[in-house]
């Protein structure tokens, strides 16, 4: 009974956060590094604030297209932070996520250690 009680654990699917909560936190990040939203990003930031799900619109633009925007923007934002928020984001609207520049994907580690 125990085993199929940790099987079932293992197959759930991990809740998607709001987007508001995520630029929340990006907000916190940024301001936490003493840096400011990149210039072009930050009207993107602003909207996610006021989006809870992918399907959601703000004005005449979805969710999707604002998460992009943010994501093709932001590149000057960088860090361990900046990517796991920013790969969140990708899951979010089906984009594939990056790694820093010089570390493995976690997929491509776990490869290699059982090679």
């Amino acid at each position: 009974m125990n085993n199929a009680k940790n099987e079932n654990n293992a197959n759930e699917v991990k809740p998607v956060r709001a987007i508001w909560q995520i630029a929340n936190e990006i907000r916190a990040e940024l301001a936490k590094a003493g840096k400011p939203c990149p210039v072009p990003a930050k009207p993107y930031l602003d909207a996610m604030l006021a989006l809870d799900k992918v399907t959601d619109n703000y004005g005449f633009d979805s969710a999707h297209m604002i998460i992009a925007y943010f994501l093709g923007n932001s590149k000057a934002w960088k860090g361990e932070n900046a990517n796991k928020l920013k790969n969140e984001l990708r899951r979010m609207i089906g984009q594939k996520e990056t790694t820093p520049k010089g570390k493995k994907a976690s997929s491509e580690t776990a490869e290699q250690d059982s090679l």
